[in-house]
């Protein structure tokens, strides 16, 4: 075996070695998962050159200093954290949340769920604005018409988006045409949909004849086109923040979202 490369590994921490043998390339890779700021560098290097027979002496010298560098990493990454802070629980939904999303200014946010709604909270006072419950089947995805915020987007398993009036909780659009449920959406402008099935290209699931069809909801015409621990108790759907630091984090088994 002749070894012929080191590779860094920032996160999670390690070294990568490329060696041959008889002709052939292989990779071996060494985790370094215990690697910490107050690691001692030395220590750690004598360990790893007596445990791993492709490193010779003349190697330790760059080992120490791939090694260094991940410490500094780690250092920087320390220094740069930034701790969150419970701020409330929502008792949001009577079924599992789906999917949350804030506005651009924070000032608002919105939750999805099995319960057929998607509801308007304010951020800074946890109050519920508007429900909006006209679908007919799970609420799954949810959006903003970021930059702007004056309009939602939910999509749902009964094949249909509806757009609706932020500040009001006013429908204005039902779109039908989905093939399959609407599991993402898009909070650019002009706000657009995808269905489940042209999203995958896995066994059992057939693609439309008609391709990747993206259905526009907004008027071509406008020119603007811009460790949280404790509280749950099952599993964690996908969560969000937005730029001033807050985040909202859904849950699919305990109907509760943390902010």
């Amino acid at each position: 075996m002749k070894l012929k490369k080191f590779l860094l590994r920032y996160y999670p921490p390690g070294v990568i070695l490329l060696y041959e043998q008889q002709g052939q390339q292989y990779q071996r890779t060494l985790d370094l998962l215990d690697l910490r700021p107050g690691t001692d560098v030395e220590a750690l290097v004598a360990q790893i050159m007596q445990s791993e027979p492709l490193l010779t002496e003349n190697r330790r010298k760059h080992l120490r200093v791939l090694i260094l560098k991940l410490v500094e990493k780690q250092k920087e990454q320390e220094q740069n954290r930034r701790e969150f802070v419970l701020l409330r629980v929502l008792r949001a939904h009577v079924l599992p949340l789906t999917n949350c999303a804030f506005n651009k200014s924070g000032s608002m946010f919105i939750t999805g769920s099995y319960d057929r709604t998607c509801k308007v909270w304010s951020t800074a006072t946890g109050e519920e604005l508007h429900t909006l419950e006209v679908h007919k089947n799970v609420v799954y995805a949810i959006a903003f018409n970021n930059p702007f915020g004056d309009k939602i987007l939910t999509g749902s398993f009964d094949k249909t988006c509806k757009l609706w009036d932020a500040n009001t909780g006013a429908l204005h659009y039902t779109l039908r045409g989905q093939s399959a449920h609407t599991l993402s959406l898009y909070d650019s402008l002009p706000l657009v949909t995808r269905a489940d099935a042209l999203l995958r290209d896995r066994p059992g699931h057939r693609r439309p004849p008609d391709g990747d069809r993206v259905r526009e909801l907004l008027p071509p015409e406008r020119p603007d086109r811009h460790g949280l621990d404790g509280e749950h108790r099952q599993a964690v759907g996908r969560g969000v923040r937005h730029g001033e630091g807050h985040a909202v984090r859904p849950q699919r088994g305990d109907r509760v979202a943390a902010l």
